[in-house]
């Protein structure tokens, strides 16, 4: 459990960190959301119940290979051929074997663990997440070595029992739905701190609300538990998605406007919306046990990636970040009306999953009380054959019940 939690928080800081780095660096926009993109990387190359420890002891070995050749190109007079330079590619590299790693080493533990002690140590991670700034490169060896050295213990013991998955087909569209909710929030979602940097000149203020977004994000989840019907949860994911649509647009409107205050306010209602992630689950009723983690990264990855892309497209050459960002052209008006399509669709296939299932419920109960009917009479059957071999063998010692019992003597 404290390597999990370790872990946990140690991944907040790396995917923050990542990104505050290369703000603080000075990099083109696009090249600093390529950081998240990275990190995102390493976590969808982490395959639930495929990637092992063993494999994160040589990955973790070759990041720190990584670790060195970085530090060496710092300090040497070294030409690139290309726009970024050779220790910053290395350094991306290294923020991917480490998520990977990261990733890999917390799945051994993830059971054992409750989701709100999960979030609370990733949220503590994103508050910290500036010592990645103020101390880069103790920051990045820790992100090497912690992991490796939990990986080294754990490939020497024996490979834990699978847990037992859900191997019905998953219902048509319910990744879709998942992968589309996760891009709603990854394509917008590391544009906020920047913002946040931009406007204050403090990291720290930006990790700090980022952090405060998330404790708004967990609240949702303490409702959905106390709704028991899967009807009622369903209905609660719709709800809180259509609301979630209009957040995006006054998001949107905030930046257009260059409103602070609006934009800030809206920014933390959207955990209130995206929260309700936990009831995707119940919009069918075959995928009330079903675990998608591989759906989630495919999101993440999809979503930061068309940050970048979008952001590259708007980075024309050097200009003044805030102008790059605010106004009814900028990015940040961009990427959130982008993240409120992204809403609308995830809206859309919830829907049709539920109107879906919804009309073919009543015949899969019809089927299922037909088949428990037929069970019965065949039980019943055997009940009653059986029970007349047992009379035709008893011979005399059978008797109607409407008729009383003859006088063994005869009399």
């Amino acid at each position: 459990m404290k390597i999990f939690l370790s872990l946990s928080l140690l991944s907040g800081m790396l995917e923050l960190g990542a990104v505050l780095w290369a703000f603080t660096e000075g990099l083109p926009i696009w090249a600093v959301l390529s950081m998240a993109l990275m990190y995102q990387l390493g976590n969808l190359l982490c395959i639930p119940g495929k990637t092992r420890p063993r494999l994160a002891v040589w990955l973790g070995l070759a990041n720190l290979a990584l670790y060195g050749a970085g530090l060496w190109m710092e300090n040497t007079a070294f030409t690139p051929v290309w726009p970024l330079p050779p220790s910053l590619c290395l350094r991306a590299l290294q923020i991917a074997l480490s998520s990977l790693c990261i990733q890999t080493v917390r799945g051994e533990y993830k059971a054992a663990c409750p989701t709100w002690l999960k979030r609370t140590f990733r949220i503590a991670g994103f508050v910290l997440a500036p010592l990645m700034v103020s101390f880069p490169h103790a920051g990045m060896l820790l992100c090497i070595l912690l992991p490796l050295g939990a990986a080294l213990s754990e490939s020497k013991a024996p490979a834990p029992a699978e847990p037992v998955q859900d191997s019905s087909p998953a219902p048509k569209g319910l990744s879709a739905t998942m992968i589309l909710h996760q891009m709603h929030y990854f394509v917008y979602t590391y544009i906020m701190p920047l913002t946040v940097a931009a406007l204050t000149d403090s990291i720290y203020a930006a990790a700090a609300l980022y952090g405060l977004t998330w404790v708004v994000y967990l609240l949702p989840q303490r409702l959905e538990k106390r709704l028991t019907d899967r009807l009622y949860r369903t209905l609660f994911f719709l709800l809180c998605h259509g609301a979630l649509a209009l957040t995006m647009l006054l998001l949107n409107e905030a930046f257009s406007l260059g409103n602070i205050r609006l934009g800030l306010a809206a920014w933390l209602l959207t955990g209130l919306g995206g929260g309700s992630v936990f009831c995707i689950k119940y919009l069918t009723p075959l995928s009330q046990k079903r675990n998608m983690p591989l759906s989630e990264n495919i999101g993440h990855f999809l979503g930061t990636a068309a940050a970048v892309l979008i952001a590259l497209n708007m980075s024309k050459g050097p200009e003044d970040l805030q102008s790059l960002l605010m106004g009814a052209a900028g990015l940040g008006a961009t990427l959130t009306i982008y993240s409120c399509i992204f809403v609308m669709l995830t809206l859309l296939t919830a829907l049709g999953l539920c109107s879906k299932h919804l009309l073919k419920e009543p015949r899969v109960k019809k089927a299922k009380l037909s088949k428990q009917g037929e069970k019965n009479d065949l039980i019943m059957q055997k009940c009653c054959t059986a029970e007349h071999g047992t009379q035709e063998i008893s011979g005399q010692s059978s008797f109607e019940p409407n008729q009383p019992p003859q006088d063994p003597s005869g009399e």
